[in-house]
């Protein structure tokens, strides 16, 4: 039993604490990079000039270039963004300008936009199939001795 002030459980507690958030920011972590991969994968696609793809929000941590577009890492892992050319951008070709997001037709915008939820529908989907297939422990129902008095004590009932 976990008691608050009990020195005894503070490393338990600080442990499964940590656990706890190490599996939390992983899950997260795994959910955003798919969903952002989506909109990048299909961006990429339709030959949407992608500038950055980034894991996470905030300072950035660490970065690389890979032909046209950065990679990061930033420091808050709660989120991601897929950054695509816009107008604004002062040095594009007049091909990068043909690749911008704002002058693709509305149903190729919209798919970039719709790949993103619905590559999370398919690891959900993908990942409610494995455990499916693999399955889940089955516990079974036991029980020690009843207590003296109870129905199930003038039952005989055993483990």
């Amino acid at each position: 039993m976990y008691l608050v002030g009990s020195d005894s459980n503070l490393p338990h507690l600080i442990m499964s604490f940590l656990l706890g958030l190490a599996g939390f920011l992983l899950t997260i972590g795994i959910i955003v990079i798919v969903h952002e991969g989506g909109h990048f994968f299909t961006a990429k696609f339709f030959n949407i000039k992608v500038t950055r793809f980034s894991f996470g929000m905030g300072p950035v941590l660490w970065q690389r270039r890979k032909g046209e577009t950065e990679y990061c890492f930033s420091a808050l892992p709660l989120g991601g963004y897929v950054r695509m050319a816009d107008e604004a951008d002062a040095d594009l070709t007049e091909e990068d300008r043909s690749r911008l997001y704002t002058r693709q037709a509305r149903w190729k915008r919209g798919l970039v936009l719709f790949a993103g939820p619905a590559t999370n529908f398919v690891l959900a989907f993908f990942l409610y199939v494995m455990v499916g297939a693999i399955g889940t422990p089955d516990f079974a129902a036991v029980m020690g001795t009843p207590p003296a008095g109870t129905q199930a004590a003038s039952e005989n009932v055993r483990q």
